[in-house]
C-alpha cells in the first residue's frame, strides 16, 4: 500500500509557559531538549510564535495556546507580569488556567526549593490558624516566604497540587535534572496520546453509515434498533447468554473470531463491541487500549507492524505524525479487525502466516470473516488453533425478522402496516432470503419508509433490494438540495449511479494494484471518463456512500461491501455491453467468485439484445487478443471464455467451439471446456478426462487453473501456463469442488466426473501432505452421487467409477501417515 509523506502532518507541539527573567536559561534548555526529541516547540521567544493585529501580547500567548498539545509549565521563584497589566493573575498563571480549560496535557515543573518552601510553610500556617486563633490575613503578615518572592507563588503551587487533573509535577534542582526528568514525564504519555486516537476512532466509528433505515451505527445503537444476533458457539465455551456479552474484551484476555454469511451483521456486531469498550477505556483511563482496524482496501502486503500502525492512525485521527515518545510497552492493546477476508482474499499463505504471527494477533482480538473464507482458508494455516472463542452468527429465524418488522412499524407510528407486510410477504420463496439476512431486511425497511411508508411490490428479492435502495437514496439526497424537477433530478440520478459503479471498480482494482486512491485523484478520474461527472461531485450524498478515512482522504471501500460488489457487478456488465472502459481493462484481473455470482444473477435482467451486445463483445475481444501470448492478453482471452461460457444465449455454444479450435493457450482452452462441459457436451468431457488422465502438461495445469481461480494459488509475477508443482495448499479449491459436488444442477452434474479426478490428483501429488478433505468429505461425495439419475445413459457409471478410485487413493495415503 502506498503511503502519504509524513511530510504532510504536523509535530506534536510542546508550548512552554513560565515567567521570563528569571528562567530564559531553563526555557532554551527546555527548549533545546524538546526539538531533540521530536517536538514543536511553541514559545514567545521564536521568531514564529503567533502574534494578531490588534491583540494584546498577553491575550495572544492565550491564543497560541490553542495550537499545542501538551503545555510544559515552569515555577521557580517570581509570579511575573500580571495579565492585562492588572492581574490578579500572573500572565503564566492565566496561560496555565486556560490549557486547564482546554483539557490540554499539562506537565507543571516547580524547582524543588519551590515546593519544599510551599510545603513547610503551608504546614506551618494550617497549624497556627487552626491552633493559635490567628487569621490567615494576619499568619501571612507575619511570615514571608525566604526562597520565592511572596506568597503569590506558593498560592499557584497549592492551586496545581489542589487540580483534579494535571497535578503529577515534575520537581527539580538542577537544569540537567528537569530536562531528564522531563524526558521520563513525556515518554509516560503514550496512554494518554492513545487515548486521544480511541476518542476519535470512537467518533468515526459512530458515523460510520449503515443500511439501519440508512442511519449510522452510532444513532443504530443510540436508538434501540441494535437486536442481539442469533448464533452459535462452534468452539471455546462461555457463560454469558448473548453474542454482546461474549464479544465483551473490557476484562478479558481472549481471541474471538466471528464468522457468517455476507451481510449477517458482522461487522456491526463488531463496532458496537468495539464502542462499549472504548467507552469504558476512556471512562477509567485505562492502559488496556482498543483499536479499531478496518483491512478492506489495505492488500496483502499491509506491514502489520504496531508503531507503523499508530503513526497511521495518528496521522488519519489527529492529523499528526506518531507521538516522538510513543512506548509500545506501556499500554496493552485490544484489537477489533473488520474485513479479514477481503486483505486474505489476495494473500499467500507465507504472507498470511507473517500477518497471524503479528502483535495484531498475539493480543486480544475480535476479527470478523465470512464463513467460506474461515472454512477454506484459516484452518489449513493453524490459525484455528489460536482462536479461543469461534462465533457462527445465524441467519435470522422467522420470530426474529418479524419481530424487527414490528417493531420499525410501532416506531413509525403505524402498527397497521406490520399486518400488510405479513400478507404480502410471509412465507414466499423468493422473499425469503431478504427476511432471513440482517443487511437486506433493514434495507427492505428503509425502502418501505422512504417510499411513504407503503409497500414496495417491485421489491421481491436480492438485486431488486438493492436496485430500489441505491434509486431511493439518489433520490433523497438530490431532494435534500432542491432538485426536485423530475427530468433533472433522473439525469443526475444516472450521473451518480454511473460514477458509483465507476468507482466501485477503481476501488477493486487497487486492490489487486496496491496502489491508493483518494477523493482528489477519484473527481480527477470521473471527470476524465465523463466530464459531466462534474455536476455530480459537489454533492454530498455521492460522498457520503463511500468509506473516505479522516485527514488522508484516502477511499476504502463504500459503506457497505456489499453494495461495492453489486455496483461493481452492475459495472462488468454495461461495460461489456456498451464497450466501454473498463472493458475489456477488467478482463485482465480474477474477479472474486461472489462478484462473479452477482454478474450471473443480474444477467436474468437484461433484455435480449443487452445479452447479443454483451456477448458479441466478448467474442471480439477474444479475438482481438488472440494472437497475443503475453500474460494480460491471455487472462483476457480466459475470463472472455469464462463470461461467454455462461451467458444465457444459444450462441455462447457454437462460439465456445470456435474459440476451441482457434485457442493455442492451454490455460484458456481449459476455460473453454469447462464452459462447453456446463452446457451439457459430454463429448469435450469425455475429451477433456482422457487429456487430464494420461497427458501430465494437461494434469498440471488444471491443478493449476483451480489454484489461481479459487485463490490457493496468488499469482505475482508468473506466467502461463500455471503448472501445479504439488506444493502450494489447496483448501479453497477442495471446499469449491465440494460445493459443486453436492450441487445437483446440471451444469454441475456434467463436471462430475472431472472434478473427482481433480481431487484425487491433487492428492496423489501431494502424497503424505494431509488433504484438506477428511473421510466425511466422502460421505457427503457419495451421497450426492447416489442422488444422480443416470442422463446421460451411461454416465453415472463412470463417476461411480472414478469415485471409486477417488476413495482408494484417499484410504492409502491417509494409511500412509497413520
Amino acid at each position: 500500500m502506498k503511503k502519504m509523506s509524513t511530510a504532510q502532518y504536523s509535530k506534536w507541539s510542546v508550548a512552554i509557559i513560565s515567567t521570563d527573567l528569571d528562567l530564559h536559561y531553563l526555557r532554551d534548555a527546555v527548549e533545546s531538549t524538546l526539538k531533540e526529541l521530536g517536538f514543536e516547540v511553541i514559545a514567545f521567544e521564536q521568531p514564529d510564535y503567533p502574534v494578531y493585529p490588534n491583540v494584546h501580547s498577553h491575550e495572544a500567548c492565550l491564543i497560541a495556546l490553542q495550537n499545542c498539545d501538551i503545555v510544559v509549565l515552569i515555577i521557580d521563584k517570581r509570579f511575573g507580569g500580571l495579565y492585562l497589566g492588572n492581574g490578579p493573575e500572573s500572565i503564566t498563571m492565566k496561560e496555565y488556567r486556560k490549557a486547564y480549560e482546554l483539557g490540554k496535557i499539562i506537565i507543571p515543573c516547580i524547582s524543588n526549593k519551590a515546593a519544599e518552601e510551599w510545603r513547610t510553610l503551608s504546614h506551618i500556617v494550617k497549624q497556627l490558624v487552626e491552633n493559635g486563633n490567628i487569621s490567615l490575613g494576619d499568619v501571612r503578615e507575619k511570615i514571608s516566604p525566604k526562597y520565592v518572592d511572596n506568597w503569590d507563588v506558593l498560592d499557584f503551587i497549592g492551586e496545581i497540587h489542589e487540580a483534579d487533573k494535571n497535578n503529577f509535577v515534575v520537581y527539580f534542582d538542577s537544569t540537567g535534572e528537569l530536562q531528564n526528568r522531563l524526558k521520563g514525564r513525556l515518554k509516560g504519555l503514550t496512554r494518554f496520546i492513545c487515548h486521544k486516537i480511541v476518542k476519535a476512532q470512537m467518533q468515526y466509528v459512530e458515523s460510520i453509515k449503515t443500511t439501519t433505515f440508512a442511519l449510522s451505527i452510532g444513532d443504530v445503537l443510540k436508538r434501540g434498533y441494535f437486536i442481539e444476533p442469533p448464533y452459535e458457539l462452534l468452539s471455546g465455551t462461555s457463560l454469558e447468554e448473548t453474542v454482546s456479552q461474549i464479544c465483551d474484551l473490557s476484562d478479558k484476555d481472549v481471541k474471538i473470531m466471528i464468522v457468517g454469511e455476507p451481510g449477517i451483521g458482522k461487522s456491526t456486531l463488531l463496532l458496537k463491541s468495539f464502542l462499549t469498550y472504548a467507552e469504558k477505556c476512556l471512562k477509567e483511563k485505562s492502559n488496556r487500549i482498543p483499536f479499531y482496524l478496518s483491512l478492506r482496501g489495505l492488500g496483502p502486503t499491509y506491514h502489520f507492524n504496531f508503531k507503523q500502525f499508530i503513526r497511521e492512525l495518528c496521522q488519519q485521527y489527529l492529523g499528526k505524525d506518531i507521538y516522538p515518545l510513543f512506548e509500545a510497552s506501556h499500554i496493552e492493546p485490544v484489537f477489533y479487525i473488520d474485513g479479514f477476508d477481503e486483505l486474505a482474499e489476495q494473500a499467500q499463505d507465507i504472507e498470511l502466516r507473517k500477518v497471524l504471527r503479528s502483535k495484531f494477533f498475539s493480543s486480544p482480538f475480535i476479527v470478523c470473516s465470512r464463513t467460506r473464507f474461515a472454512e477454506e482458508r484459516l484452518g489449513s494455516l493453524g490459525f484455528s488453533s489460536q482462536i479461543q472463542v469461534l462465533i457462527r452468527l445465524l441467519p435470522w429465524e422467522k420470530e426474529l425478522s418479524w419481530e424487527y418488522v414490528r417493531k420499525f412499524c410501532d416506531l413509525r407510528g403505524k402498527p397497521q402496516l406490520y399486518g400488510e407486510i405479513f400478507n404480502a410477504y410471509y412465507g414466499t420463496e423468493e422473499t425469503k432470503r431478504i427476511f432471513e439476512n440482517p443487511l437486506l431486511l433493514t434495507m427492505f425497511l428503509w425502502i418501505i419508509e422512504e417510499s411513504g411508508m407503503k409497500l414496495p411490490l417491485d421489491v421481491r428479492d436480492q438485486v431488486s433490494v438493492y436496485e430500489k435502495f441505491i434509486d431511493l437514496w439518489i433520490k433523497r439526497e438530490l431532494a435534500l438540495i432542491g432538485m426536485n424537477d423530475s427530468s433533472i433530478s433522473r439525469k443526475y440520478a444516472e450521473l451518480i449511479k454511473k460514477a458509483w459503479q465507476l468507482t466501485a471498480w477503481e476501488i477493486y482494482k487497487r486492490r489487486f494494484t496496491g496502489d491508493s486512491i483518494n477523493r482528489d485523484i477519484l473527481a480527477e478520474q470521473l471527470k476524465f471518463f465523463n466530464p459531466e461527472f462534474e455536476a455530480i461531485l459537489n454533492i454530498r450524498g455521492f460522498w457520503d456512500f463511500l468509506d473516505i478515512r479522516f485527514y488522508t482522504g484516502e477511499i476504502k471501500g463504500m459503506f457497505h461491501e456489499q453494495f461495492m460488489e453489486h455496483l461493481l457487478a452492475k459495472e462488468i456488465i454495461s461495460s461489456c455491453k456498451e464497450g466501454n472502459y473498463p472493458f475489456p481493462e477488467f478482463l485482465k484481473y480474477e474477479i472474486r467468485y461472489e462478484i462473479n455470482k452477482i454478474v450471473r444473477a443480474l444477467w436474468k435482467y437484461e433484455e435480449r439484445d443487452g445479452i447479443k451486445k454483451i456477448l458479441q463483445n466478448l467474442w471480439s475481444v477474444y479475438k482481438q487478443y488472440l494472437s497475443n501470448k503475453d500474460p494480460s492478453s491471455i487472462a483476457i482471452r480466459n475470463h472472455a471464455m469464462y463470461y461467454i461460457g455462461r451467458l444465457p444465449d444459444p450462441e455462447a455454444k457454437d462460439m465456445l467451439k470456435v474459440a476451441d479450435m482457434m485457442e493455442s493457450e492451454i490455460f484458456v482452452k481449459l476455460s473453454i471446456a469447462f464452459g462447453l462441459i456446463k452446457l451439457e457436451d459430454y463429448e469435450k468431457e469425455e475429451e477433456l478426462f482422457e487429456k487430464m488422465e494420461h497427458d501430465e502438461v494437461w494434469d498440471r495445469a488444471n491443478r493449476g487453473y483451480h489454484l489461481v481461480y479459487y485463490g490457493d494459488w496468488i499469482l505475482k509475477d508468473e506466467t502461463p501456463p500455471y503448472l501445479d508443482d504439488g506444493t502450494k495448499p489447496w483448501a479453497r479449491t477442495f471446499k469449491a469442488l465440494l460445493r459443486h459436488i453436492q450441487s445437483q444442477e446440471k451444469r454441475h452434474i456434467a463436471l462430475r466426473r472431472i472434478e473427482l479426478l481433480t481431487i484425487r490428483r491433487f492428492i496423489e501429488v501431494r502424497g503424505y501432505y494431509n488433504p484438506p478433505m477428511v473421510r466425511n468429505d466422502l460421505k457427503i461425495i457419495e451421497n450426492a452421487i447416489n442422488r444422480m439419475e443416470d442422463d446421460p445413459q451411461g454416465f453415472l457409471k463412470k463417476v461411480k467409477d472414478e469415485f471409486d478410485k477417488l476413495k482408494n487413493t484417499f484410504d492409502k495415503i491417509n494409511s500412509n501417515i497413520a
